[in-house]
């Protein structure tokens, strides 16, 4: 992966709550699954990938407000996420990067 970030398709947006939900990971660009993501959120949250049953809790990875994280999808089809202790918002975009 290149030091900048290529992105050429709309991303999705999981609003959290105390329940984790899923969406499957978009599509980049050329409309296939992405090899990596970018995640970010507006609000603490737990992330994690995994098939279309994947659940986060609250020992998974932890997103701070403002921060990122570029993460390898691989076998991967869905992110999950669930709030700290208030609701906000996980960005998940595909990258074009391979």
């Amino acid at each position: 992966m290149s030091d900048a970030l290529q992105i050429g398709a709309v991303g999705s947006t999981i609003t959290t709550s105390a329940t984790s939900t899923r969406i499957a990971i978009p599509v980049n660009s050329a409309g296939v699954k992405p090899g990596y993501l970018r995640i970010a959120s507006n609000a603490y949250a737990f992330v994690k990938i995994g098939d279309s049953t994947v659940t986060a809790t609250g020992n998974d990875i932890l997103l701070q407000p403002n921060d990122e994280l570029c993460i390898v999808v691989s076998g991967n089809t869905h992110v999950a996420a669930i709030q700290d202790s208030a609701a906000g918002k996980v960005n998940v975009i595909a990258l074009d990067n391979s």
